[in-house]
């Protein structure tokens, strides 16, 4: 899983000595205008909210939220039992809701491999039976989230809740600028399976 952000445009500025202020000073500054222009406003793709926690126990009349397909069969998870794995968050723009929103979710990497499925294309289904293959190696090299969470309160279904994919465009704008990336944009979220 790549940890940085800006494909490939970081710059080790441990290595280059600055002999005086003024060359720091416009240094500095070439080089925020260079990360500006690029979109490389930052070091890391996601921060990591909290690491997995206890799976809690369904209760009563608790809502299926997501469910999984893997060898060992089917699994129903709930909206707690998703905040309870490893949760992440990184803004991006949300090319449907033409805003930029910071999500908070599930590494679909985490979600692969805590099921069983980790490796595989994975098929990512909507309420509305829409669906879109996930590559693996998308999945495994890139932080794509299924997030349940946007700007700190739960997704409704009016910003594409509860469940949804986001792609990391924000940190890998070249890479996700090409247009097949459009259609793994699924929202309402209720399955995920092996393709």
């Amino acid at each position: 899983m790549r940890t940085g952000g800006c494909e490939g445009n970081a710059l080790n500025l441990s290595l280059i000595v600055f002999p005086k202020t003024t060359a720091v000073s416009l240094t500095s500054a070439l080089l925020g205008l260079t990360l500006l222009l690029t979109g490389c406003d930052k070091k890391d793709d996601y921060a990591v909210v909290h690491e997995k926690q206890p799976q809690p126990a369904r209760t009563a009349g608790e809502k299926t939220m997501l469910q999984i397909v893997s060898p060992a069969g089917k699994t129903e998870l709930t909206l707690r039992q998703l905040q309870a794995m490893r949760t992440v968050r990184y803004a991006t723009e949300h090319g449907q809701l033409r805003r930029r929103i910071t999500y908070e979710g599930v590494l679909l990497s985490d979600l692969a491999r805590a099921y069983g499925i980790d490796g595989r294309d994975l098929r990512v289904e909507a309420l509305d039976n829409y669906g879109s293959v996930i590559d693996a190696a998308d999945y495994d090299e890139y932080p794509i989230m299924l997030a349940y969470r946007g700007d700190g309160k739960l997704l409704t279904f009016k910003e594409k809740g509860p469940l949804t994919i986001v792609l990391p465009t924000h940190a890998y704008p070249n890479h996700f600028a090409d247009h097949r990336y459009g259609s793994q944009w699924v929202w309402y979220v209720s399955r995920v399976q092996p393709k």
